[in-house]
């Protein structure tokens, strides 16, 4: 997004008063939460804070019971992850969504494989882009012909990271992202934040790691029993 300067951004995010039950259990209680461009912002709490679930909501994955959500100041009804996609906002969600039986390739190109003369699938050309992809995001070391049910679970995180970060989101979530990744992982993945933070984007992470917490992000918003509890 581009703003005069008489026109300042609206927020990235803004959730006001969202509230969400499963079962009679309130995993949000009137929560808001707002988030800028060119910001990392993270979401701390003890698990059952609400964290997740605000991410699940705002990334399409749940509908809130109550409460309003704009991206970039629009007000939305985020029904499934293609509403937020198609506002620039992508998700990695704590569950992977990679298809197991598919290979790391399949899952880079999955909706936009590219495709020969006749329509059929151009899986070699497919495998080419899709190391591309990786060498350029600094990958070096997932074979994007290999088998996702026969990567590990760091692998995976990282390819899931990577095909959130290749369709070049304007507004990132990110659920607990470092929890399966090694140091040098990690390292890769702050780089990237950084890069996407500096070139205007906003990153919305979990952690409970708090070394983490206090080298990437910016602000820092808490939570308990469903509620925001401040703003640092």
């Amino acid at each position: 997004m581009t703003s005069t300067a008489c026109e300042p951004l609206p927020p990235a995010v803004d959730a006001v008063k969202i509230s969400k039950a499963y079962g009679g259990v309130h995993a949000l209680d009137g929560a808001s939460f707002s988030a800028a461009f060119g910001e990392v912002h993270a979401l701390v709490g003890e698990n059952g804070a609400g964290k997740s679930t605000l991410i699940k909501i705002l990334g399409g994955r749940s509908r809130p019971d109550a409460g309003e959500v704009r991206i970039k100041g629009r007000l939305v009804q985020l029904h499934a992850p293609p509403d937020a996609h198609a506002l620039g906002a992508w998700t990695v969600f704590q569950e992977l969504t990679l298809l197991p039986w598919m290979s790391v390739a399949e899952n880079l190109m999955l909706g936009h494989e590219p495709r020969g003369r006749t329509g059929l699938i151009d899986r070699a050309r497919m495998e080419e882009e899709a190391d591309a992809l990786l060498s350029r995001l600094g990958v070096h070391h997932i074979d994007p012909r290999a088998a996702v049910e026969d990567t590990s679970l760091a692998q995976r995180q990282v390819v899931e990271i990577v095909r959130a970060i290749s369709c070049k989101p304007d507004i990132l979530f990110l659920d607990e992202p470092t929890s399966s990744l090694v140091e040098r992982e990690v390292e890769w993945l702050f780089g990237l934040i950084r890069r996407l933070r500096d070139g205007g984007k906003c990153v919305i992470f979990t952690s409970h790691r708090w070394n983490e917490i206090t080298s990437i992000a910016d602000r820092i918003t808490i939570f308990r029993n469903g509620r925001k509890v401040a703003t640092a």
